[in-house]
């Protein structure tokens, strides 16, 4: 039976350290990242940059900022919606009734 150590374990898929920043290609969202616990440092695991870990919360805290705002306003939106439904329900009912009306006049 082959034994794995737990320390080879842990070795595997992780850089080496220190980790050393890389030349951007093109721009990156760094949607990925993986984080290094030794060196505490974040590296994108799609362009290979450096993340500064403050710089990389700080967007996270802008962004859901921006999320709840723009929830909040579509949450609005969607209110203002359904009261203009409403309206031109009531309008189509009536309209209908009025319809009804001339239609039993004639």
């Amino acid at each position: 039976m082959d034994v794995i150590q737990f320390s080879d374990f842990r070795s595997i898929d992780k850089p080496q350290l220190p980790l050393e920043p890389k030349r951007r290609e093109r721009f990156c969202q760094h949607p990925h990242v993986f984080v290094c616990e030794q060196s505490r440092q974040l590296e994108c695991r799609i362009c290979g940059q450096i993340i500064d870990p403050f710089d990389y919360l700080y967007e996270w805290a802008c962004r859901d900022r921006n999320l709840m705002s723009t929830r909040d306003a579509l949450r609005k939106e969607i209110e203002k919606l359904e009261a203009e439904l409403k309206a031109l329900k009531r309008d189509e009912k009536n309209t209908r009734q009025r319809l009804k009306r001339l239609k039993t006049i004639e």
